[in-house]
């Protein structure tokens, strides 16, 4: 069996993540944001309690293969009414923690696959 080595092409490289704290690109992040291989930006929640169906449209908006959502140290879930939006609205939404959601990203951009990570610190 041959194996191809694949290289990351995307702008962000997830580096690393403790409670409060995420570097990536080696820049220091107390924020939540959301991030592609080829975009950063604040993503306004700051908790898993201040995700609004406001905030999942908005993803909805983006029309990723694939969308991640780092709810922390802790996995968390989401208000059963925005998990009923998810599977209504067929959002492409994997949730997990942010350290678990980080390495899925590189995983993901290495495959050349459309995704977005918003992770909550």
């Amino acid at each position: 069996m041959d194996f191809i080595l694949m290289s990351d092409s995307s702008d962000y490289q997830l580096q690393s993540y403790s409670a409060g704290t995420l570097v990536i690109n080696e820049h220091v992040y107390q924020s939540s944001v959301l991030v592609s291989a080829h975009s950063l930006v604040a993503w306004q929640p700051q908790s898993i309690t201040n995700i609004h169906r406001t905030d999942l449209a908005a993803l909805l908006a983006l029309k990723a293969d694939v969308i991640l959502l780092g709810t922390g140290a802790n996995m968390q879930f989401l208000a059963p009414e925005l998990q009923c939006f998810i599977r209504d609205q067929c959002l492409p939404l994997e949730v997990m923690t942010t350290y678990a959601a980080m390495g899925t990203f590189q995983v993901l951009c290495v495959e050349q696959r459309l995704v977005y990570a918003a992770l909550l610190v």
